[in-house]
């Protein structure tokens, strides 16, 4: 999707809501209906109705908007999976507050290298979508998912082995989600190797009353590492991924979620145990944890705490 640069970046701490949803499985989308082209770097969306009818409408995609303090809350109550994804994905969006939603690539890359300072493998893995309502589906994103200039044609989604989760941190940006309070994640199988999903895994899911499908399609090699999209981005870079993963430690510490947090996640276990109740330094150029009188980010305290 385009890098739409149509409002500031928000420069608060953490961020501005989201209702947390139980997914439920229902039948999904048959699959001859992904045969049909739909990418299109635009706002438009290809529309089949049950009668067969196929039409390209256009529409106007959401802004991203979170409250994080709600997101949080809901963290506090729910399994430690959901907390290690809604978490990481809250902080980073809350930088995002008023932009266009359609910036899937960039936020995926971005969640994929903070969670990876906290030692979480994830994936930007790309999909085609499939929302089902009123007789009739929506399609959205790209068969041949693939970037044009400084624009990314079709949808992407992060996937979290360990997690079992994925989340589309920008489901905003489709139509009839424009006026949802933050992104979405749900439960998905892990892979035997913990490696990326194949193409062709599809999961369904019921979001705000709505059918949705997601279709893993081939295309993830093109999403490339954060650090080397810089040159793409150039002033988009909202924040390091060191100042964002130390606002997702702060967080979990005062969510109180270190004691339930397993040793599968050995990483954030030890820097929660390093930063223990230590002071910070928050400012728009900086988020450091003072330790023994001497601010640290989060990737410096990555080597001692194992």
């Amino acid at each position: 999707m385009p890098f739409v640069e149509e409002a500031p970046v928000s420069t608060c701490r953490y961020g501005d809501t989201m209702t947390r949803r139980k997914p439920k499985v229902h039948q999904p989308v048959p699959a001859s209906a992904y045969g049909r082209k739909h990418a299109n770097p635009e706002a438009t969306k290809l529309v089949l109705t049950d009668a067969g009818v196929e039409r390209r409408m256009r529409y106007t995609p959401g802004r991203i908007h979170t409250d994080v303090a709600v997101l949080f809350q809901g963290a506090q109550d729910a399994s430690i999976e959901f907390a290690l994804t809604i978490v990481p994905a809250a902080v980073l969006l809350s930088h995002y507050q008023g932009k266009r939603a359609t910036v899937c690539a960039q936020v995926c890359i971005q969640l994929a290298d903070v969670l990876a300072l906290l030692g979480i493998t994830s994936y930007a893995t790309p999909v085609t979508v499939a929302l089902r309502e009123s007789g009739q589906v929506a399609f959205y994103g790209a068969e041949a998912p693939r970037w044009e200039g400084n624009a990314y044609v079709g949808h992407c989604v992060l996937y979290i082995p360990s997690c079992e989760r994925f989340i589309d941190a920008t489901v905003q940006q489709f139509d009839g989600f424009q006026q949802r309070m933050g992104p979405y994640t749900g439960p998905i199988g892990a892979t035997r190797d913990g490696g990326p999903l194949a193409a062709g895994h599809e999961t369904t899911a019921m979001i705000d009353g709505r059918v949705v499908s997601y279709t893993v399609v081939p295309g993830g090699d093109a999403l490339v590492r954060y650090d080397e999209l810089l040159a793409v981005l150039g002033e988009q870079r909202p924040r390091s991924a060191a100042y964002m993963a130390g606002q997702v430690i702060d967080a979990l510490r005062q969510l109180d979620l270190a004691s339930r947090i397993p040793e599968q996640f050995s990483r954030v276990r030890a820097l929660l145990e390093t930063v223990g109740d230590a002071p910070v330094v928050d400012s728009a150029e900086e988020f450091r944890f003072v330790i023994n009188g001497e601010p640290r980010w989060i990737d410096e305290l990555a080597g001692h705490a194992g």
